[in-house]
């Protein structure tokens, strides 16, 4: 059931591009999921970009630099803007 349930065990050439975003301090999905997910995609040849969040907690500690990446993530995504994101790595609360 575990299995079924894991994003990592679904991915495909199909999916659409991704940000992924995770904080270094989860305590509910241990962090390296999401680096093993990011390369998942990446090896289906899905566009995916990981941003760390040192110090983020599970969906809470993101700062301005987290909502400012994935405005340029959909500017570029949705509205055909130039790339502006790449995989990086932004302090929690920044």
């Amino acid at each position: 059931m575990a299995k079924n349930a894991s994003p990592i065990h679904w991915v495909s050439a199909a999916d659409e591009p991704s940000l992924i975003v995770h904080g270094t301090e989860d305590k509910l999905v241990p962090y390296p999921q999401s680096v093993d997910f990011e390369k998942a995609l990446e090896a289906a040849g899905v566009p995916t970009v990981l941003l760390t969040v040192k110090g983020g907690g599970h969906g809470n500690g993101f700062g301005p630099a987290v909502s400012n990446a994935v405005e340029a993530f959909l500017a570029e995504k949705l509205l055909g803007r130039e790339p502006e994101l790449k995989d990086g790595e932004v302090q929690a609360g920044e």
